[in-house]
């Protein structure tokens, strides 16, 4: 079996174990202690094989030979005494034909230790970065007029997200206001990209980047354009590129068992309903919180109050002594404000030349309330008639009537009629499979033969899970992925409205997000902005 797979690919894995940003110290190189028959695993992606999931935190996993109970934390002998503990940085790579391909990067949420003498190991569970924003609760001002991108920057910023380690869209989708309040970062993520609508995503790439991909990314990607790799089955146990194969032509990547597939049935929508609140900021300002207890502030100090309101707010005013408050007692009481807008503010008094007690106090600031609700409806007849009314069971958050209304059309455009899904695996049985491996990535489009089920389409890529196995260098390791990916959206015929166009006006073009979504015939300013050829898309 062993003598199947590729060798020279050197693989490693390394532990920050005292957290210095240095991995040369003892024991930080744990890839010689990968025990031999046991694995390396990672992935990465949606925690479904399908545009419409959510993203999903990537994982990784070791298991660690534990004989000289190196990495047992009780042992005070130990080199790594006092230094085995959750959230230490992992790295994972290969080196292959002199290119350095990354694997995995996160830090290490847990580990188990076998303490039997018939097995003395340690499991290790590593989590990437988008663990570390499930615990960060935010509270943040009010942002006017930003785009999903920005908004995605902002979170990343709230969280300390290194600038340098970002790859982030623009976005499609325009927010009026936007603000987090007692919400960990990772759900504010969540809701942006719910609001940005399909094929968006947010993930956490194998070089430890933080990504952002917008609901247009796959119309002007290349890679998602066209097919990075044509994948189909073996013939004869023989590794290709081969020629000849059932229903291919030319060179193929292989794929072997299990080949899964599933319908796409029970993914159909055909009826997306919303209720949008649409917010205006009150043109005058008014008390958004007060109370009536007295409370006492002792001559120097500083009291801190939090102020939490329903509504969030904008302009808010340093409460003023005799307007926003009262006080008695010789000591003379100043305010400040933490910031200015958000769902919450602190205030903070201090008393100056004595004690004081302030009988009362308020918070004024311009309201951003709900003004009105819209409700808006977008069905697909057709597939209602075949299929039965089948609703989207998610909300469209945060962004205005019109992109909601614009999402809406996307998802219908998508899946009024099913979309299979397909989880195909890849071993590296040549230098070329073991490079695809490497390279392929999330939204990558790729060609799917399958002479068993006659299907042959295109694919995008939305999960991908990794084994390395025989990690050890001294040994040849097996490399496989499980590539989990959904059809590409089937065009119908390309025949969108065109003023001035025969057999294109009224009557015969038809106002068709998908016709009119293709990439080489939308209208594109200062490049392709030709009337009566290029077309107006969402």
């Amino acid at each position: 079996m062993w003598n199947n797979c590729v060798t020279g690919a050197t693989y490693s894995a390394l532990v920050d174990w005292n957290q210095d940003g240095v991995v040369t110290g003892v024991g930080e190189n744990v890839t010689p202690n990968i025990l031999d028959g046991g694995r390396f695993t990672y992935g990465y992606g949606r925690d479904q094989a399908r545009q419409l999931s959510p993203s999903a935190v990537g994982q990784a996993g070791f298991v660690l030979c534990n004989a000289n109970r190196m990495y047992s934390p009780e042992n005070q002998s130990s080199p790594l005494f006092g230094d085995l503990g959750p959230a230490r940085e992992v790295t994972a790579e290969a080196i292959f034909q002199n290119v350095t391909y990354p694997l995995f990067t996160g830090r290490i949420d847990d580990f188990s230790v076998h303490a039997d003498r018939a097995d003395r190991t340690v499991d290790f569970t590593i989590l990437d970065g988008m663990a570390l924003l499930q615990d960060v609760t935010l509270s943040t001002a009010v942002y006017e007029g930003r785009r999903t991108g920005e908004i995605v920057n902002l979170i990343l910023d709230e969280v300390g997200w290194s600038t340098t380690l970002r790859d982030v869209d623009y976005g499609a989708s325009f927010t009026r206001f936007w603000w987090a309040e007692d919400t960990d970062a990772f759900s504010a993520l969540q809701e942006v990209v719910r609001g940005e609508g399909p094929p968006a995503i947010a993930y956490v790439a194998p070089d430890g980047k933080f990504v952002f991909r917008d609901r247009h990314h796959r119309l002007q990607r290349i890679p998602s354009l066209i097919s990075q790799a044509l994948f189909a089955s073996t013939r004869l146990n023989v590794c290709p590129p081969v020629t000849g194969a059932p229903m291919v032509t030319g060179s193929y990547f292989s794929y072997t068992p299990p080949f899964e597939y599933q319908h796409g049935w029970r993914d159909i929508v055909n009826v997306v309903q919303q209720s949008v609140d649409e917010r205006r900021r009150e043109p005058f300002f008014g008390s958004v919180w007060s109370t009536d207890d007295p409370f006492s502030i002792l001559i120097g100090q500083t009291l801190e109050i939090k102020v939490s309101v329903g509504d969030p707010f904008k302009d808010a005013i340093t409460p003023v002594l005799g307007i926003d408050f009262q006080t008695v007692g010789v000591g003379v009481v100043t305010a400040t404000l933490s910031r200015t807008s958000g769902q919450s503010t602190i205030i903070r008094l201090t008393s100056i030349g004595g004690n004081a007690t302030v009988l009362n106090l308020q918070l004024r600031a311009r309201s951003i309330s709900v003004s009105r609700v819209i409700q808006t409806s977008e069905s697909d007849p057709n597939s209602i008639t075949v299929h039965g009314k089948k609703n989207y069971p998610n909300t469209i958050p945060l962004v205005t009537a019109n992109d909601v209304e614009a999402v809406s059309e996307t998802i219908l455009a998508h899946y009024s009629t099913r979309r299979p899904i397909i989880r195909m695996r890849i071993v590296a049985c040549d230098p070329a499979h073991l490079v695809q491996i490497f390279s392929r990535t999330l939204s990558d489009r790729i060609s799917v033969v399958n002479a068993e089920l006659g299907m042959s389409s295109d694919f995008f890529i939305e999960r991908l899970d990794f084994v390395v196995s025989k990690i050890n260098p001294n040994t040849a390791s097996m490399h496989a992925a499980v590539f989990g990916c959904e059809r590409e959206l089937q065009r119908p015929p390309n025949n969108p409205f065109t003023f001035d166009k025969v057999g294109a006006g009224f009557n015969d073009g038809a106002f068709d997000p998908i016709a009119a979504n293709n990439p080489a015939n939308i209208w594109i300013w200062n490049s392709q902005n030709r009337f009566d050829v290029n077309k107006l898309a969402t």
